[in-house]
């Protein structure tokens, strides 16, 4: 009897030990009990999606892929449709009606492999437009009409006061909070000139929140800013992709970069605003969403714009896209809608059915990573950097 109360002592005292082990591992990378208590409990709830009594689902989607395309004629007719209702439920305006104004260079300096300039521009509406350009000491030229060309990568931030910062590695009062891991510097490492927005309402534009928001203010002014432009009759999305809009254009107009050679890149919020330009101009190359596809109609989303599930779900819009390059991704210990995504590749095998009418499946990059950090809502840089090589025209 006490020889086998000797071996269920030895077992508890190995069983505590490598429990401290592994909660020590978990608590180096910042996790806490709760958290802790949350990843390991099943995916099962945080995958469940809501539901909406059929009175309210019914004759919805009406341009959704499904029920107009059988053809690829039919698929060109129902892109312009779905495009025409997408401006006029964005209120978005027409390529050719946008002012050309001209960016003013504010600040330039060197790093070891690019340089950095600092443009600011006025907006459609007379607000004022941050982006920033790095341009490789040694550039990945590519064959076009001009002298010089150089392939671009345009990309947009996720929201969060982190902005442009956190994507091109600069220092800013938000650097603890970082998680798109400077993929601009690693891009434009690569020999392609970046370009980088700062969206409307976050990081450099960002609005005082005053009695709304606690310090440190990473994402709640952005929300304010958000939620009073619908109180005022605006879309910030809207605004954000005029803005994004207007960038690119000017982006096409620069002497040495390829105008048939840009790519788009956006991460979450970034991901839904290259989602939008990516449908309004034709001239994009190729297109990375990271974290940034889901579907409103079966998950709900974060985002309010009124009447869209009358006409279309966010895979209808990627769909459009076919059949040029488009890598999507999300991670697997991602939260919310995101997470059913990656578990179920609910949006992702709706866009395929538009590539394989195109007998185009090749152009279709589909990643389910497993990164932790920031709960997977995250770049797979790696796999990203792979696209563009292959992607981008020589």
């Amino acid at each position: 009897m006490r020889k086998l109360f000797k071996i269920l002592i030895i077992l508890l005292m190995i069983s505590i030990t490598m429990n401290l082990v592994i909660f020590s591992y978990y608590a180096e990378k910042g996790y806490t009990i709760e958290t802790l208590t949350d990843k390991f409990s099943t995916t099962e709830n945080k995958l469940v999606l809501p539901e909406f009594s059929e009175i309210y689902l019914q004759d919805k989607l009406q341009l959704s892929y499904e029920k107009n395309v059988r053809s690829l004629d039919e698929f060109y007719i129902w892109k312009e449709n779905i495009r025409e209702k997408f401006i006029e439920l964005y209120e978005l305006p027409d390529l050719k009606e946008l002012k050309d104004n001209l960016p003013l260079e504010i600040e330039e300096y060197e790093k070891e492999k690019y340089s950095i300039k600092k443009f600011t521009v006025q907006a459609q509406d007379q607000d004022e437009i941050i982006f920033y350009e790095l341009l490789p000491l040694k550039p990945k030229y590519t064959s076009c009409e001009k002298e010089n060309c150089i392939p671009a990568v345009f990309i947009i931030p996720a929201s969060g006061n982190q902005g442009s910062a956190d994507v091109i590695n600069l220092e800013s009062d938000y650097s603890e909070y970082y998680f798109q891991d400077g993929i601009g510097e690693k891009i434009v490492e690569e020999g392609y000139a970046v370009y980088v927005i700062e969206n409307r309402g976050w990081g450099e534009r960002q609005i005082n929140g005053g009695l709304n928001c606690k310090e440190p203010d990473i994402y709640c002014s952005g929300n304010v800013l958000d939620r009073q432009l619908n109180n005022l009759g605006y879309n910030l999305k809207s605004l954000q992709t005029i803005d994004a809009l207007q960038v690119l254009q000017y982006i096409k107009s620069v002497d040495y970069i390829d105008s048939k050679n840009i790519s788009l890149m956006g991460l979450s919020l970034g991901g839904a605003i290259v989602q939008n330009i990516s449908m309004l101009d034709d001239d994009v190359n190729s297109i990375v969403i990271a974290s940034g596809l889901h579907s409103t109609y079966l998950t709900s989303g974060t985002a309010i714009t009124p009447g869209i599930l009358e006409y279309y779900d966010d895979p209808d819009l990627i769909s459009t896209l076919a059949p040029k390059p488009l890598y999507l991704s999300w991670g697997i210990n991602e939260n919310f809608m995101y997470a059913y995504e990656a578990n179920n590749l609910y949006s992702a095998s709706k866009v395929k059915n538009a590539y394989e009418l195109h007998d185009k499946k090749e152009n279709l990059v589909v990643l389910i990573h497993t990164h932790e950090k920031n709960n997977g809502h995250v770049y797979d840089i790696p796999s990203v950097v792979e696209f563009l090589k292959n992607s981008i025209r020589e």
